[in-house]
Parts: C-alpha cells; structure tokens; sequence
C-alpha cells in the first residue's frame, strides 16, 4: 500500500471525566460489613471518556501504521499531567467505581483462571462546582479546523450544549468532498442537544452515531430483551423509524447501536434509504449473556468506537463499518475478559489494557453472524413473526438444512442463525425460543423475589410433544442452585379424590423446607374430576393464589414453588382461551357440527352451535375457569415434531424441529453410529423417512420408540435391515407412508441427467417408429411429418433438456401416488406390470404435468406447434387428446419408465404393508 506523505488529521474531542478506580483486596473470610486490618485497598485514577478515546485512537494509528494508507496525526483534548491532579479539582467531572479481582470457570477444567480486574460496583459521578461549570468537556485548540475524521464523546456532561468549547472543526466544518466523518459516541438523552441538531444540520450525511441499547432503553422506547433476535432487532428498528422520541437518530448517514459484547444493529440513515439495516449477532447468547466470568467493564463502546475509526482510516470513502463492528465485538471480548492492567508495582495500580486490546482489534477474528433486517411498518404487525433469521439465511430448502443438521449436528451446521439453548433443549424456532425464554426469565425473576406463594404457569402441546422436558431444562437454566433437581410430577387423571391432593402438598411443603424451590408438575390439569369437566381446577384456586391449603381444620402454608399446569386436551393456549369467548366457542362448535354432518356451515348449524355453547360457558364458569386463568403468571406451547395442525401454513419449521430432536436422540442413545468426525452413518431413505413422515402418532416418544426398537445394537450404521417389522412401525407411524418415503430416490446431479437422456432417447426412438424425421418445426400433416426435437440431447435447447429433467423429477412422485416406488434393481428381476386402470391414470397425470409446465412458462394452445413463439397443439385436455397421443403417454408410464430406470440400476417396486 503506498504511503501518502500527506498526513490525516484526526481530532477527538467532548466530555473528559476523572475515572477513579478503588482495588478492593478482599480477604477470604471478611464480610462485606466487617471490618479487619487484613482487607487492602487501593486507589488511582486514570482518564476518561473523550480522554480515554483519544488514547485508544493515538495507540492504534501507531500499532497499525503499515496497513493504513497514509499518515494520521491525533489532536487529543487539552488534560492536566497526572502529577498535578488531586481528588479535590472541581473543574472536572470525577467517576467513581470499585474494582475486584476474578477468577473464572475454566471450560471443561476444574481450577479457574489467573484473577482479573473488574468493576464489581459503580458509585457514581461527582460533578463539576456551580461556579466553574463552563469548563465542563475538554475541548481541543480552538483553531483545530479541516480534521479529516473528528470523533466526539458526548457524554451528556457539558460539552453537547457549551458550543465555546467546540473546535473550529465542527463549529465549521468543511463540506462536500472535504467534510469530515464525524462519528458521535452518544449517552442519553440520544439525539438530543446543541450539538446533534448542529451536526445534523452541518454534515449529516457524514455523521455516524454509535450509542448502547442501554442509553437508548432510557428514552421513551419499548424494545424487549432477551426474548429473540428478531423481535428486538424489529422493535428497535421500528423504534428508530417511528418513534419521535428517537428517530431523529436516522438523520445521521448511520446509526449503530451495540448490544455489548453479543452484537449490533447497523441502520443507514435517511441519506442512504437504499440500505436495509443490518443486524450482527452472536448465534448462541443474546444481549448480556456473553461473559467469561462476574464484573463489569469501563471502556467496551469506546473500543467499538476505535474500531469504526479504523475502519475509516482503512478506506475515507466507503468504510466497511460491518466490519468495524466485528472487530469492536472481537476486542470488546478481550477487554471483558482479561480485565484492567493491574501493573507490577506492589501498590495496584488499574489501567485500562490499551496495548491488548488494539492489538486484538488488528487481528479480529469474525465472530458474529449477520441479517439484513426485514422492516416492519406496523408497531404490533403480526408480520414480525413471520420474519425469521433461518429463513431468510437458508437458502437451500428447509429438508436439505434439516438433513444437514442430523449428518453433521448443530455445530457445523447452525452457524449463522439464532440458536436457543436451554440445557439438553435445543430450537431454533423463532416462535419457541421467544417462548422458551419468556418463561426462563419469568421463573428466574421469581427466584430472587421474597414472594411465599407459588410461580403458576399452564404448558400446552399435543402428547409427546416434550412438555416436561422443556419446562425442566427452562428451570435448570433460569436458577440451578434454588431449584430441586428432582421434579415432582402428579397426574391428575390418576386421582380419584381431591383429597389425594393433601398428600401432594406435603411432597412439595417437604422439598420447600430443605431449602429447595420444588417444581411441581400437574400433569393432564384439564381432565374430569367426577364427570365435570375441567372439574380439578377449583382445587388449585386457594394454593395458588395464598400458597396455603387445608387439611381439616389446619391451615398449611406451601411456600415457594412452580407449579406447572400441563394441559392434556388443548393443543395450544388459543384452544383453551377461547372456552372464555362465547364467539369463538360458537365458531368452533359450528365449524365441528359442519364437519360431522358433511354439510355446509349454515345459519340453523350456527345457531345450534350457539345453544350448545351457551351451555359450556356455564358449566365453564361453574368450573372456576376464569378464576383458573387470572391466577397464571404465563404459558408456554411446546409445539412438538409433528406441523401444528391448526396452522400448518405458518409451521414450516417443524422438519428442523424434527431433525434437532432426532439427532438428539442418536447423540445419546446410539453414539456408536457416529464415526470420529461426528457425522452420522445412516442410510439416506431412513433419514428421509424420519423427517418427512406426514405424523408421528405419539409425538416425540414415537421418535424415540423407532430408534428403540430398530435393532442397532452395536451396528456403526444405521441401514434399513436394522428398522422394526413394518407391522410394528404402525405403533407410531402410517407404515405405508413410511415405507414409501423410505424408498423414494432424490433425483439429482448425474442420475437427473442420466435419467433425463435415457427419456429424450427413447422419446426419439418413439417418434422414428411413427416416421417422423427432423424439421424445423413440428408439423404431422406433412409428408414425412416433422418434429423439430427429433435430435441428440446434447443438441437440444436449454429449456428443453430442462424438460426433460422436470419429467423425471416427477417420476417418483407418480408412482408414490399409486403405492408405488423407485429402489434399486437387481438381476434377471423382471419390469412391473401396473395394472390397467392405474396405468391411465398415471398416463393422464403425466400430461396435466406437461401442460401446467408449459402453460407456467407462458406457453399458449395453436393449430400448428411454434416452439419459437411458444405455441403447441396439445395444450389442451386429456379428453381432447387423440389416441395416438394418449398412447404416446401411455407407453411412457408402461415401457419408457421401466425401461430408463432399468438402464440406469433402478426398478419399480409396489409397497405393501
């Protein structure tokens, strides 16, 4: 890179503070409130803020000389020497805080780490006197102007409204092709100032603010956290477009809000509407959950800061700030993990680690994944569930990725999609990890309250869609220490008397008085108790809502507990409200009635409907079913393997969920069937089978079931000898689709082409034997009649090789139809035979392909075939065909199809069960 001897100027500038650090060296055995000669602390100070930017931005021009294009000079603000500053100087703004050394889990070791420095407490800032607040910010020489990037940290100190502190360099910056970068690390108030509203108007399209989802939360904004990317990478986005509070943030040409050490959102500014906005993202944690140990950290925004100047200085005229922001993370990471520099003297003396850090950010690995961000234009739009972050990246089908993730496992697969992951459960189901993680942090959060009655949450799911399982691993993730390992589990289709349920009170008041939070299953809540149905919940209402119950004339208190209720007859949470909505139940009814009589839904169904509904909504009241549901503090639907019945438009994802769950149950139950490198040994037809079977009878205990009973042993591959009796699959599956699935070949790559020769081949074969010769175009009233495709493969068109290919694609899907299949051949095995009926209408189904194909690509009905103007006499239907031409059809489902697939080491089998 050639060295421009021109030098380029940078100029950093805003509020400085005085950061002072208190090294706490606690003693083993001293408590917080006890005092002892042993305990040591020490205190220094260090610049912050502005100051601190300066000497990262100095530090890093320095170290990274040889890959910048140019010179840089640093103008950094005017400080005292650190001789002369004391504790009493009132002209700064002096920041407080309490380090502590920590020792981190080491993974998969059972000593910790060398102890690091961090901030186990903030005090607080100590401001500027009355008298000499005009000194607030630092500024640098007044007569600092042309600055080619200027970076400012404002701080919300001073320095964005005392314009006399400002440099020439932003009181008037240049313009056009001469105007700086100026990049603004924002605290809150965002957006708001002297100073914003002076950029803004000077040099928008060169400004780029970088402010934390922290300072932005202190507006007057809602974007969740914790619950998905998606959702709060939408809100936060909405939040930025619409919202007058904060969109005045969009008026820079970029906008990027950190997320700390897990990501960012990159928004283009209104100067660059063309641009979606980008969100980075680290699969596996969320905001705030990345951490190598306990203790905070002074300096991680203006690290990413320093990394977006770099990236400036990298290219003045398109910075790649995508990777400014993969850097910043990166070396944010090294700051959080190796802590401050505590020196070499025998006094402590806490620096932040500059040196390190710069030298990670040079050397940045990539560890985020990136999205660009589907906009919603409606604050609560439905759309946004719609949006996920696996959908927009797969680009191959959702069956190819699923195949992937059972071969290879989520490691090697799942690299560039959110991944939630609560203990053993793994999903990466938008609509489950927003779930999943809702009730996490709802049972987390009551585990630090002093509250003594119990957490009350309903789960919903078809059976063996993995209630309990999920709701475990949520609890041994939201709090492990507080809550029993051991789940107590009751099922109320089991009991006879509400008296039984005493006996389960004292189980749970038992675990609770060890000290242990009890999580308490109510397995079926929802069956009858006495013919009514629905009839247990009036028995939880005290428990729940008191924490007591009776036994006799004794009062007991139950104490803290989760119970969760888990339902048996309502697939969803939807279906269970809806029993509190006399419209919704009637609609339902109506549409049940019409249904069983196989008639319309007219108005004497409806109202039959809504007699019968009026009814249950009595017995539903009598059965305490809304005092039932106002005592739950949330839900959470497990959705299972099997597309959600009610709303299998919207469930595409239930083929990942199958592939996550299956290569679970191969992890541990058969880890003999992975070879060295983890991949899985099995044969392609029964993988295929386990992820496309239409339903599995008893959700994931089927799944389960199947393996179980496959007789593996200790097999390193998984083959289809291995599979139970077919009989005995019709436990858990439809046999003969299972069957079918397991030996439907994927045509594709050189058998597709094989395959889609042989069929031109033997289309050219039929047309000599009826005199056809070679023409321009396809005419069979001339003598000889004409065909215009009457030539090798290899010279035919493109669209009509790809003819070709799409008739043989389909041939497996004909033959699954009539309970047929492709399988491998063997010798001397002689064709089938279909029978006559079957035949015709294979040979029927075969044309109507053929025309919607055509008629797909524009193709139109003539008197005279034209391929260049895409006209052919037989768009028509199959009755309008003439013989010779449903024959043409006929022989190809009765000779060409058994004959190509024979040639090519293929049969036809029919599947029986």
């Amino acid at each position: 890179m050639q060295q421009n001897k021109n030098a380029l100027l940078v100029i950093v500038t805003g509020d400085v503070t005085m950061d002072w650090n208190i090294a706490r060296h606690a003693h083993p055995s001293q408590e917080a409130t006890e005092w002892t000669g042993e305990a040591r602390s020490n205190l220094n100070w260090q610049y912050g803020s502005a100051a601190l930017l300066a000497e990262l931005i100095t530090t890093m021009t320095k170290q990274l000389e040889s890959d910048l294009p140019y010179t840089v000079k640093v103008i950094s603000p005017d400080t005292p020497a650190q001789a002369s500053f004391t504790l009493f100087n009132t002209c700064y703004v002096h920041s407080y805080a309490v380090w502590a050394q920590y020792r981190d889990k080491v993974p998969e070791k059972t000593e910790r780490s060398e102890p690091h420095w961090r901030v186990e407490r903030f005090l607080g800032l100590d401001l500027p006197s009355e008298g000499v607040a005009e000194h607030r910010g630092n500024p640098v020489p007044k007569r600092s102007a042309n600055a080619d990037i200027i970076v400012i940290d404002d701080s919300n100190l001073g320095f964005r409204n005392n314009k006399a502190n400002w440099p020439e360099a932003i009181s008037e910056p240049a313009h056009n092709v001469n105007a700086p970068w100026i990049i603004v690390k924002m605290s809150s108030p965002v957006a708001k100032g002297d100073l914003w509203s002076h950029l803004v108007a000077k040099v928008s399209d060169r400004l780029v603010a970088v402010l934390t989802i922290d300072d932005l939360r202190q507006s007057k904004i809602q974007v969740s956290a914790r619950i998905s990317w998606e959702k709060t990478a939408q809100e936060l986005n909405w939040e930025l477009t619409h919202n007058p509070e904060v969109n005045g943030l969009t008026n820079a040409a970029y906008c990027i809000v950190s997320f700390g050490t897990t990501g960012a959102l990159l928004i283009p500014g209104r100067h660059n509407s063309g641009k979606k906005p980008t969100l980075l993202f680290d699969p596996l944690f969320m905001e705030g959950e990345w951490a190598p140990g306990k203790g905070m950290m002074i300096g991680k925004t203006s690290t990413l800061v320093a990394s977006i100047v770099f990236q400036i200085l990298l290219n003045r005229d398109a910075p790649d700030f995508k990777q400014g922001v993969q850097c910043g993370v990166t070396a944010m990471r090294h700051l959080q993990t190796v802590g401050y520099d505590g020196g070499t003297e025998p006094v402590t003396r806490l620096q932040f680690p500059t040196e390190g850090v710069i030298s990670t950010l040079k050397n940045a690995e990539i560890p985020l994944a990136e999205a660009e961000l589907q906009a919603s234009t409606v604050k609560n739009s439905s759309q946004r569930l719609h949006w996920t972050i696996l959908a927009a990246s797969s680009h191959d089908s959702l069956e190819s990725l699923s195949e992937t993730i059972v071969l290879q496992g989520t490691k090697n697969t799942l690299k560039n999609v959110p991944i939630g992951k609560f203990g053993k459960l793994v999903t990466v189901d938008r609509q489950e990890i927003e779930s999943l993680r809702s009730i996490q942090s709802l049972i987390g959060e009551y585990c630090t309250q002093k509250k003594e009655r119990p957490l009350s949450i309903a789960v919903f799911g078809p059976p063996g869609s993995g209630k309990s399982f999920a709701v475990e691993q949520i609890a041994l993730v939201a709090n492990p220490e507080k809550i029993a390992e051991k789940t107590l589990t009751f099922n109320l289709s089991q009991f006879n008397d509400p008296d039984e349920l005493i006996n389960a009170f004292h189980q749970i008041r038992d675990i609770g008085l060890s000290g242990k939070i009890p999580l308490v299953f109510w397995d079926e809540f929802d069956s009858t108790l006495e013919n009514k149905k629905l009839g247990w919940l009036r028995f939880f209402l005290a428990p729940m809502q008191d924490g007591k119950f009776q036994e006799g004339q004794i009062t007991h208190p139950i104490g803290k507990a989760i119970f969760v209720f888990a339902g048996g007859t309502f697939p969803n949470v939807d279906s269970f409200m809806n029993l509190l909505s006399e419209e919704d139940l009637t609609q339902d009814l109506a549409n049940k009635l019409a249904n069983k009589k196989a008639s319309p839904l007219d108005k004497k169904t409806i109202e039959e409907a809504k007699k019968i509904a009026k009814k249950l909504i009595k017995k539903i009241s009598d059965a305490k079913v809304p005092d039932f549901i106002s005592r739950l503090k949330g839900f959470l639907n497990v959705l299972g393997p099997n597309p959600q019945e009610d709303n299998k438009q919207n469930d595409p994802f239930y083929i990942v969920r199958r592939a996550l769950l299956l290569r679970s149950i191969f992890e541990r139950e058969t880890p003999q069937l992975l070879d060295k490198d983890h991949q899985l040994r099995i044969d392609t037809g029964i993988l295929r089978g386990f992820l496309q079977i239409n339903k599995y009878l008893h959700g994931a205990r089927s799944m389960e079931s199947i393996v179980a009973m496959s007789r593996l042993g200790n097999r390193s591959h998984f083959s289809r000898s291995n599979l139970p009796p077919e009989k005995q699959l019709r436990l858990h599956v439809d046999p003969v689709k299972f069957i079918e699935l397991l030996h439907k070949l994927k045509l594709e790559g050189d058998l597709l082409e094989t395959l889609a020769k042989l069929n031109h081949l033997l289309f050219c074969k039929n047309l000599r034997k009826e005199k056809y010769v070679l023409g321009k175009i396809t005419d069979e009233k001339t003598e000889p009649k004409t065909h215009s495709s009457l030539k090798p493969y290899a010279c035919l068109p493109a669209h009509e090789k790809e003819q070709n290919r799409r008739a043989v694609r389909d041939i497996p899907n004909k033959l699954e139809r009539f309970g047929y299949a492709m399988a491998p051949g063997r010798n001397n095995e002689a064709d089938i035979v279909f029978p006559t009926d079957i035949l015709e209408k294979m040979a029927e189904l075969e044309h109507e392909r053929w025309v919607k194909a055509n008629m797909d690509e524009n193709w139109e009905h003539a008197f005279i075939t034209d391929k260049d103007n895409k006209l052919h006499t037989l768009l028509v239907k199959w009755d309008e065909l003439s013989k010779d031409e449903k024959d043409k059809d006929r022989r190809l489902i009765s000779e060409s199809i058994p004959y190509m697939l024979r040639k090519a080491g293929y049969t036809i089998v029919k599947l029986s069960v």
